[in-house]
């Protein structure tokens, strides 16, 4: 089994002998620098127990593009799972280059999927997307990226789960972030948002009448109301307008479509269809994600 790791991280390597040592009582047989001076180095353990347990436990992956989350991961406790996607994170996850949010690349749909649900589990919301290798890429693949982008969501998983390494630890809490998010979208809202312009006019262009028009609220919902054009709405920015205009901060249904306790998700399709149902129960929760749905009861 060999673990490789950039020599930017190098700490990552001590915490994977320590982990070693600590579970398995293997010492690495060989630390080997990158070949032709690649800022890399491979640590190597020799034990074929090691492996056939891995194989009798179910973590043995056929390929990259077929990985997955042992089961025992994905039924477990929650601090089993935190572990997991630390390690997960650290191994192929990076930072987003100018916001810093947290995000998980694979070539393995199912890993994706199973990372994404793992993390709601959590109370951590992830977007998942899919890009097509580039041409010349050295892989035709896709890639399965997921991001953290809902600010709650990203503040639990820098104090629950984060990075082993410091690096990316460190750019993690103290990163930049952008003022407004453009991913954290409170979606169809505009229909509501042109319901709270009672107001006569609608700006100061020829033509439009200017008694009675509130300019201030109008500039400040213009794109957000058009019906043409209109633009998506972030929550950072609709929590921001609900603070500078009472009208808005007194709406029962912004103030509840504004909580960050709600994610939004595009239905792609709707499509009747007849099969069995199942009732399951699980014992001592409040919560459990099944199949992708978040349910609030045990069963």
């Amino acid at each position: 089994m060999i673990f490789t790791v950039g020599t930017i991280d190098l700490e990552v390597a001590d915490r994977l002998r320590i982990l070693a040592e600590r579970c398995f009582g293997l010492s690495a047989n060989r630390v080997t620098p990158g070949k032709d001076g690649g800022a890399y180095v491979d640590i190597q353990f020799q034990s074929l127990d090691l492996v056939r347990w891995m194989q009798r436990a179910g973590f043995v992956k056929p390929s990259s593009p077929e990985a997955f989350i042992p089961s025992p991961v994905l039924t477990g406790s929650a601090e089993t799972a935190r572990a997991f996607l630390r390690g997960l994170f650290e191994g192929d996850g990076h930072l987003h280059s100018s916001s810093s949010y947290p995000c998980l690349s694979t070539t393995s749909p199912r890993l994706a999927e199973e990372a994404q649900q793992l993390l709601l589990s959590l109370g951590i919301a992830a977007h998942r997307n899919l890009f097509k290798a580039a041409k010349g890429a050295l892989s035709a693949r896709p890639m399965h990226v997921l991001t953290i982008v809902d600010e709650d969501s990203v503040l639990t998983f820098t104090k629950d789960i984060g990075f082993i390494g410091d690096r990316k630890q460190e750019r993690l809490v103290n990163g930049p972030r952008p003022v407004v998010n453009t991913f954290d979208i409170v979606p169809n809202q505009g229909a509501v948002l042109r319901s709270l312009y009672r107001y006569v006019g609608r700006g100061t262009g020829p033509g439009r009448s200017k008694r009675g028009a509130n300019r201030r609220l109008y500039r400040a919902l213009m794109h957000y109301i058009s019906e043409r054009q209109p633009r998506q709405l972030p929550r950072k920015q609709l929590l921001e307008l609900m603070g500078k205009f009472p009208d808005l901060a007194a709406n029962s249904h912004l103030r509840e479509i504004a909580n960050p306790a709600f994610v939004y998700s595009k239905v792609a399709a709707i499509r009747k269809a007849h099969a069995r149902t199942a009732d399951l129960e699980v014992p001592a929760a409040a919560s459990f994600v099944a199949n992708g749905v978040l349910v609030h009861n045990k069963r």
